[in-house]
């Protein structure tokens, strides 16, 4: 019998889809993620050829149960599969809290007149000269501090005791400040753009009833976003670290390849026996991240 589930893929799986995020076609944020530091070739060569491999192979393995698998994924996507599939994956990028250089759209002394006119010009540097360079720093050292929240909502400021979840928040607020001064934060990119937890959520089917496995996408504001409105209908996987695409995809197959030989073996729904394989698989990881660490011989 085939599984239910979908494998929707925004990131780039081969060698086309890569030269599209590099010329801008598509996934415009996740591309200056992924050219940090480096010219096209070399980031392919040295580093993106082999998450494509690993993603064809993946690919490969969960169409071998009957997965469903969608590249270029879109929102629309999202609503489609979610209809009709008990586990859906979705390897997507997260623009999280932080600010980059490049997020700013007004000249620098016209924000610091928007700190100064919603009365925290206090939080803003006061030299004679303040450039974007500045301003990123020092608006993120309020959110990652708390000092913004703490000004703006003190009551939520005093609720909130989740470091990330904080974080997410005090970008929140800088963005409902800053409105069309800077980029807003804490969206999820995938092939048709980025989206705000709401309208990920919105998306999903109103029947869908499952798992929901946010793989790459290292959000507790979305995962957050969804637990709330769904309650127990949807069990919602996700990681608080930044998650290389590459180790994401290893996990992934070795996942699909294991819940293959235990199907059928067992009362466990296939979603639930996913959910149990994929932890104790990323729980097996983790352990050998912190031995390798300690330098402990691997056994």
């Amino acid at each position: 019998m085939p599984l239910r589930c979908a494998l929707l893929f925004a990131l780039p799986v081969d060698r086309a889809g890569f030269d599209r995020v590099a010329g801008m076609e598509l996934l415009t944020d996740y591309r200056g993620l992924l050219f940090r530091t480096a010219a096209t070739e070399s980031v392919w060569t040295e580093r993106y050829s082999r998450v494509a491999v690993a993603a064809q192979e993946l690919i490969r393995t969960a169409k071998g149960l009957g997965v469903e698998c969608v590249t270029d994924a879109t929102l629309g996507d999202l609503a489609r599969v979610s209809s009709g599939n008990d586990l859906v994956i979705v390897i997507g990028h997260w623009r999280g809290w932080a600010i980059a250089d490049a997020d700013w759209s007004a000249p620098a002394s016209v924000v610091r007149a928007r700190f100064d006119e919603a009365g925290l010009g206090v939080v803003m540097p006061r030299s004679g000269h303040l450039d974007h360079r500045e301003l990123t720093r020092a608006c993120n050292i309020v959110i990652e501090d708390g000092t913004l929240m703490n000004l703006v909502e003190p009551q939520l400021a005093a609720a909130v005791v989740n470091p990330i979840l904080r974080l997410t928040l005090g970008r929140d607020i800088l963005d409902q400040l800053l409105e069309g001064l800077l980029a807003p934060g804490n969206r999820i990119e995938l092939a048709d753009g980025l989206h705000t937890p709401s309208q990920f959520e919105a998306a999903l089917h109103s029947a869908f009833r499952g798992v929901l496995d946010l793989a790459t996408c290292s959000s507790i504001a979305l995962a957050t976003m969804i637990a709330r409105r769904r309650g127990t209908a949807v069990r919602v996987v996700h990681t608080q670290a930044l998650l290389d695409p590459l180790v994401c995809c290893l996990v992934l197959t070795e996942t699909f390849r294991a819940l293959s030989n235990c199907r059928g073996h067992g009362s466990q729904k296939d979603g639930e026996l996913y959910l149990s394989i994929r932890l104790q698989i990323e729980a097996g990881l983790t352990e050998v991240k912190h031995q390798l660490r300690k330098g402990i011989p691997l056994s």
